[in-house]
């Protein structure tokens, strides 16, 4: 995997390339656009009518997004040169629903659990 990642007027440009080093890299071009910097709200544009919002906490962007019948979780965080990356995926169904009752004098929420079935894990470092 890399990123290259350039500044242009009021966004920021990068390019992820998986499969660095294959015969067919899997390149994808996006920006980072500003909706409002003071409450950690941006928008990465993938270019082809999707935006994804994600905020910036504590030095992480994080976002949450669903398509086709899975949700992914991103974080990418900035420690010292490296950029940590991690998307995580599941179903979009619960797979369990359990709580919604009431026990006493205690009324437990409806909980829904869900299927995970992918994490991916970068550590990236500047060139």
């Amino acid at each position: 995997m890399s990123l290259e990642i350039q500044p242009i007027d009021s966004a920021w440009t990068f390019i992820i390339t998986y499969n660095v080093g294959t015969e067919e890299p899997d390149v994808r071009d996006y920006s980072l656009i500003a909706i409002d910097t003071a409450a950690g709200h941006y928008a990465i544009d993938e270019h082809n009518s999707i935006l994804l919002d994600t905020y910036l906490f504590d030095n992480c962007l994080y976002d949450r997004f669903a398509v086709m019948n899975s949700d992914l979780f991103s974080r990418i965080c900035l420690n010292g040169e490296v950029l940590d990356y991690e998307i995580i995926s599941g179903q979009t169904e619960p797979v369990r629903i359990s709580g919604d009752t009431i026990m006493g004098a205690d009324t437990i929420p409806e909980v829904s659990s869900y299927r995970l079935f992918s994490v991916i894990k970068a550590a990236l470092r500047r060139e």
